[in-house]
């Protein structure tokens, strides 16, 4: 793991970080120019360490071995209190970069976390608003949404027990269970297969909004549609599932996880959720599974999808 200052430092300033930083938990060693410094003992410079640890454009670096396992949360933990133990030095503060594979995730996970309740609330809200466009139900969009989380929870439910347990590695090729899911997978997936949820959604509420539209009862309506669309819906499922398929026996296994678990939540939406538990929810809710507020009458009879 390397710890670089730009800028370069005073031998005198980079003896003190290598010190500091060797007295972290789970750091195995810090090399340097100035030697190799454990939490036990220094040991003078070699000639190598002289050529590999040399001043390179004004910067200087030192390289950190750690004792665990590089994406273990030990590892994690170990760089969160070397970048603190940095930060709190006024002569190092915001001038040392610490990079490598811990730090990297570690980084990516923020940048991530930091954004994905407004993306997620974004793609709720939109999708929630032209589902109410489409139906001109406001319980709806919530049963649409509530579902699709279902599926979704199925879906992550599934890769865990595949990938980060290391289940059906025969059946699947062959892979390497490190006791996580890349962290970039489950956002992938939840785009792809969140999109694929409502576009069902929106095929099948359509047909019986339309046929509420014309005059049916809820009942009658949702029979209708419901037949109208069925086999669409499964025909299409099934076409999409054999074609991502091939990605869940690929040699490289973030193919896998989204092969996987597109095929999972494809499935599990369109055969379960969609032919299943939304028709039974919306035959439980009858009438009030249409109810909209009299105040967005206006909103939408101006703004509605045609059907």
């Amino acid at each position: 793991m390397p710890i670089v200052v730009p800028d370069g430092a005073p031998p005198a300033v980079l003896t003190s970080l290598a010190h500091r930083v060797a007295q972290t938990s789970d750091v195995d060693s810090v090399r340097w120019a100035g030697g190799d410094v454990t939490r036990a003992a220094t040991t003078a410079p070699t000639p190598l360490d002289g050529v590999l640890f040399a001043n390179s454009n004004g910067a200087d670096w030192l390289r950190v071995t750690l004792a665990v396992d590089a994406e273990s949360p030990r590892a994690a933990t170990a760089v969160r209190v070397i970048r603190s133990v940095i930060a709190d030095d006024p002569a190092l503060a915001g001038k040392v970069l610490v990079g490598g594979a811990t730090a990297n995730l570690i980084d990516v996970k923020e940048g991530i976390a930091s954004r994905l309740p407004l993306a997620i609330g974004a793609i709720v809200l939109a999708t929630a608003v032209l589902l109410f466009l489409l139906t001109g139900s406001v319980v709806l969009p919530i049963v649409g949404v509530v579902l699709s989380v279902l599926s979704l929870g199925a879906t992550f439910g599934a890769l865990v027990f595949v990938f980060q347990n290391g289940h059906l590695r025969g059946l699947l090729g062959g892979f390497t269970a490190f006791g996580a899911i890349n962290v970039t997978a489950p956002i992938l997936l939840f785009c792809i297969a969140y999109g694929l949820s409502m576009d069902y959604q929106m095929f099948i509420l359509a047909r019986i909004a339309e046929e509420r539209a014309a005059g049916r009862g809820s009942e009658d309506a949702l029979q209708v549609g419901l037949g109208a669309t069925r086999r669409v819906i499964a025909a299409a499922a099934n076409l999409i599932s054999v074609v991502l398929a091939a990605m869940a026996v690929s040699g490289l296994t973030y193919l896998k996880i989204l092969g996987v678990g597109l095929v999972t939540a494809i499935l599990v939406d369109a055969f379960i959720v969609r032919l299943f538990l939304l028709p039974n929810v919306v035959r439980i809710l009858g009438d009030a599974a249409w109810y909209r507020p009299t105040f967005l009458d206006p909103v939408y009879r101006r703004l509605r999808l045609a059907h």
